[in-house]
This record gives structure tokens, C-alpha cells and sequence, in this order.
């Protein structure tokens, strides 16, 4: 099982501790579109954001992915039509595209992504955990 993380859930450390000791043999999936709005956030407020991130990933032994042509064509099924929608919601499209059947999606805004189409079993909010 891949368990991705979307951006909301790296603010929970307890939930990213547990992903070792409560999930033995699943694979934390970090998109990389989370990387780049971690690493802003960061940067934003004044530290070595993607430093910070190479080191947060390489700690963790996190598997980095890239959008590529699946995660793209599983956006797009999850993406608003609505343009004004689209602008609130298009980077967690782009996130929810990296779930794949049998991924769970952890995050802190799991209405966001059950709206998004997401599966109710593939959303795990971690502010339970």
C-alpha cells in the first residue's frame, strides 16, 4: 500500500511518526507538486525551504513522484470544470491524481478531496491520528 501525503499532513508529526510504526511495508509517496508548496512555504518564511525539504525527505526515506501522463489523466477525471473552482482547488486535483487504487491520500482537508471524487476509504484525515 502507498500511502501519499498531501501538503496538510506534514503539519502533523505525530501522523508521520506513526508512518513507520503503525504502517510496517507501506510506502509514503511525497508528489511533487507537496515538495514545491512546502518548499515555498518555507522559503516564505525565511528559511532554507528546499533544503530543508531534501533533508526532511531523505530523513524520512520518502519516495518522491513526479506528475507524469497517469497522474495527469487522474487529475483531469478529479479536476473542476468550473474556472473559478479550478483556481481553489486545481493543486489538490493535482494531488489527488497521485492516488491510485489501493493509495490512501493522508491529509488535515479531507473534505477538499472527497469533493474532489476522491473514494471515502482513500482519504485518511490525519488530525484523528
Amino acid at each position: 500500500m502507498r500511502i501519499v501525503l498531501d501538503t496538510s499532513a506534514l503539519f502533523y508529526p505525530r501522523a508521520l511518526a506513526s508512518l513507520r510504526s503503525d504502517h510496517p511495508g507501506a510506502e509514503p509517496v511525497i508528489p511533487t507538486v507537496v515538495l514545491l508548496e512546502r518548499a515555498r512555504q518555507l522559503s516564505r518564511a525565511g528559511l532554507d525551504g528546499a533544503g530543508e525539504m531534501r533533508a526532511f525527505v531523505e530523513r524520512g526515506g520518502l519516495t518522491l513522484e513526479a506528475f507524469g501522463p497517469e497522474q495527469a489523466l487522474r487529475s483531469h477525471q478529479r479536476a473542476p470544470r468550473d474556472d473559478r473552482l479550478w483556481a481553489r482547488a486545481g493543486r489538490d486535483a493535482i494531488i489527488a491524481g497521485h492516488v491510485a487504487e489501493g493509495d490512501v491520500l493522508w491529509t488535515a482537508n479531507a473534505r477538499d478531496f472527497l469533493d474532489l471524487g476522491l473514494a471515502r476509504e482513500q482519504v485518511l484525515d490525519v488530525r484523528g491520528l
